[in-house]
């Protein structure tokens, strides 16, 4: 969810629906989890070495 300003927030949560919260809430809680895991990280040295070695 992206807003212009501020004031745009509580109409935005207004007309948010159980299922659409429950959506974001599933995704935010696989992120979460690869980034406790250190997914991005390890993606990020491995693009790396991996570009360095290939070069």
């Amino acid at each position: 969810m992206i807003v212009s300003s501020l004031s745009e927030i509580d109409q935005l949560i207004a007309h948010t629906t159980e299922e659409q919260y429950q959506d974001m809430a599933n995704h935010v809680r696989q992120v979460g989890y690869l980034i406790r895991q250190g997914y991005f990280t390890k993606k990020v040295l491995i693009d790396t070495i991996h570009r360095l070695l290939t070069c």
